[in-house]
């Protein structure tokens, strides 16, 4: 899989300018850039690709370990100024007893990340749940940049 550079920061940042450069500007209001690292152990690894396999073959997290999903908005404005803000929403780890297969563009940690008010993995959960779960953790810091 190709490895991501940059910190997720300058990553979501990077996606929002694609964007931005590609539109007409009286087409949007806020263009959104959108990205993850994970903060496991008490440490941000912010290329999460780099230890999805250890986490997948269960040689990383114990059984109902904290992970935090750390997410970068990167907000553009029309006249190309932009705020980001980052947020963590906390997951606990669940082991699983079979092989997830790494393809591009997927997200197999949702096998084994469970919100902490739940019994399902973000897999097991539908859009409406997970966004819900998200939002819970991230609406704070959004709503800062509109001043809300």
């Amino acid at each position: 899989m190709k490895r991501k550079n940059g910190s997720i920061s300058e990553r979501a940042f990077q996606k929002a300018k694609q964007i931005y450069t590609r539109m007409d500007k009286n087409d949007f209001q806020y263009i959104i850039g959108i990205d993850d690292g994970i903060k496991m152990k008490g440490k941000l690894r912010e290329n999460v690709k780099d230890y999805i396999q250890a986490i997948l073959d269960d040689k990383y997290l114990a059984e109902g370990e904290q992970v935090n999903i750390v997410r970068a908005y990167c907000f553009m404005e029309k006249n190309g100024t932009s705020n980001t803000v980052i947020t963590e929403i906390p997951f606990r780890y669940k082991k699983i007893n079979r092989k997830i297969e790494l393809k591009e563009h997927s997200y197999p940690l949702s096998n084994v990340l469970m919100p902490f008010d739940s019994n399902k993995t973000v897999a097991e959960m539908d859009e409406e749940e997970n966004n819900q779960y998200y939002l819970k953790y991230s609406e704070k810091k959004i709503k800062e940049v509109f001043k809300c």
